[in-house]
């Protein structure tokens, strides 16, 4: 049986460089096997005070590190470990979507669906970073993970289905080729209206501005005689609806005034409205001129000189004092008075649309 192994005391006191491994690392044991320790342990110090290897040069000449090369090793396999992760994933997800609808799923050519009359995409939703970032994900899975729904439809000799769900999903398997997975259920527009809606409700990527004219358009077609009737359907708030509908009041001139009409907030529908009705020769001629811009201006600036008034605006003046402005502010006409104008003025004007709203009325 081997003894313990015994380390000299001066091992505790001198530099790694003086000590010799053979004297240090001796075992009590035979001498066959001692012969063969010390052996090893010679090859062991040749090695330790071999040269080192000159490091490999890259490509663009400059020197590597091993720590780099195992680094750059390593990041390959992570890569290739998360697209299989990914993979794995996404089988998942489809096994428990399907265990939870109880129904099942089909991967189907992408070419036999057609997309929903109802839809409610802008045509930029298509083509975004977005976008892209969804075919990326659809690339490295293979198809969609989540997937679609679809009702049957007859009579069209190209197409199977209809989408009820997953626009986007199927534009991106379209682009990339691949099967689209889906849920076929035979539902009626009522029925894929509302599968429509529910899927977009608190999602982030379908904004005011493509749920506004979706409603409008279902409303100008229609499918429902009121925004309260679709409200209701639909089960969505009244109020939002009745808000998101203005959406679908905005002049074409006004909307294709904005590069991505996605862009155009809520509390801006009110003011661009108000301001085509004031004078809409105006605002015509300013989107036209927008639109002829390059580079294209921000959205925030297309609302600022559509809605803002700035070159719609009149001095008064007496002599060479200004006394006022009269301009065109979120669609309103405002009177601007200048700074110090006396408190006297003030009351006057006051008085004016007093007397105006009594005579006239609002």
């Amino acid at each position: 049986m081997l003894g313990k192994r015994m380390l000299p005391l001066k091992l505790l006191f001198l530099h790694p460089s003086q000590i010799s491994l053979r004297q240090t690392h001796r075992w009590s044991i035979p001498m066959s096997l001692q012969r063969k320790a010390d052996e090893r342990m010679l090859e062991i110090e040749r090695g330790l005070i071999a040269p080192k290897p000159k490091r490999p040069a890259l490509p663009d000449g400059s020197a590597s590190t091993a720590v780099g090369m195992m680094v750059g090793e390593a990041n390959a396999s992570i890569r290739e470990r998360m697209h299989e992760a990914v993979s794995r994933a996404s089988a998942l997800e489809i096994e428990v979507q399907r265990l939870k609808d109880g129904t099942p799923i089909f991967a189907i050519n992408a070419t036999r669906v057609r997309p929903s009359r109802f839809a409610d995409r802008h045509p930029a939703a298509f083509v975004d970073a977005d976008f892209e970032d969804l075919c990326e994900r659809i690339r490295l899975t293979q198809g969609n993970s989540q997937p679609a729904k679809v009702r049957p439809v007859e009579g069209d000799p190209g197409h199977d289905y209809e989408i009820a769900s997953g626009h986007r999903r199927h534009a991106a398997c379209l682009k990339l080729g691949l099967p689209f997975r889906v849920i076929v259920r035979p539902f009626t527009d009522d029925e894929l209206l509302h599968e429509m809606v529910e899927e977009n409700i608190g999602r982030s990527d379908l904004t005011a501005f493509e749920r506004g004219i979706h409603y409008a358009s279902l409303i100008k077609a229609g499918k429902y005689p009121s925004g309260r009737d679709l409200a209701a359907k639909l089960t969505l708030s009244a109020s939002s609806v009745q808000r998101l509908l203005r959406y679908g009041e905005l002049s074409p001139a006004v909307i294709s005034a904005f590069l991505d009409p996605r862009e155009i907030r809520t509390q801006w529908v009110e003011p661009l409205i108000k301001a085509y009705e004031l004078d809409p020769a105006r605002i015509e001629t300013e989107c036209r001129a927008i639109a002829a811009q390059d580079p294209h201006p921000r959205a925030a600036d297309v609302f600022q000189r559509l809605a803002g008034g700035s070159s719609h605006k009149t001095i008064i003046a007496t002599g060479d004092a200004v006394i006022a402005r009269v301009r065109t502010i979120n669609g309103c006409p405002a009177v601007i008075l200048r700074k110090g104008a006396p408190q006297a003025l003030l009351d006057e004007i006051r008085g004016v649309i007093e007397r105006w709203a009594k005579g006239s009325g609002p």
